[in-house]
């Protein structure tokens, strides 16, 4: 017969309340101490961002606005000049090896495609289905060999 939730949950504070207290090692209370110790000596900007000092955090944020908004515009001004397409075909011009890899590249996955496609899809699923089984046979070993090589509690 099977307790109840109530029953088993009673048993279960029971169970726990007979256990004997453990105890920290020895040493820990030092070491804890010592560590906040070592936080609270740190400056102000070796701390969590949520630690600086509120002046600190507002300029943060106000020059990292600035700084994103001065981005944005020296990117739209560029864009806007005739620089941005003067660039494009200098870097044209200095790495035409580029073009040459790209249409290499598109060359080979074309390639790669075809190759594909012309698989029949059973062996796309026996191939799915064997590495399944290895996946499987792995976790089944590693499973058997920590329990025959490691020790018992």
């Amino acid at each position: 017969m099977n307790p109840s939730p109530e029953d088993l949950e009673k048993l279960i504070h029971k169970a726990l309340r007979a256990l004997p207290e453990q105890s920290a090692p020895q040493g820990l209370e030092s070491r804890v101490f010592a560590e906040l110790a070592r936080r609270a000596a740190l400056p102000w900007w070796r701390r969590s961002y949520l630690q600086w000092p509120l002046a600190v955090r507002v300029g943060f944020v106000i020059l990292s606005a600035a700084a994103c908004a001065a981005l944005i515009g020296a990117w739209i001004l560029i864009g806007r000049s005739g620089a941005l397409a003067q660039v494009a075909s200098q870097f044209g011009q200095d790495f035409q090896w580029l073009a040459v890899a790209r249409s290499v590249g598109s060359s080979l996955l074309q390639a790669g495609a075809e190759i594909v496609r012309s698989v029949p899809p059973l062996w796309f699923y026996a191939a799915l289905a064997a590495l399944a089984a290895c996946y499987a046979t792995l976790a089944g070993v590693s499973a058997a060999a920590y329990r025959a090589f490691s020790p018992t509690r």
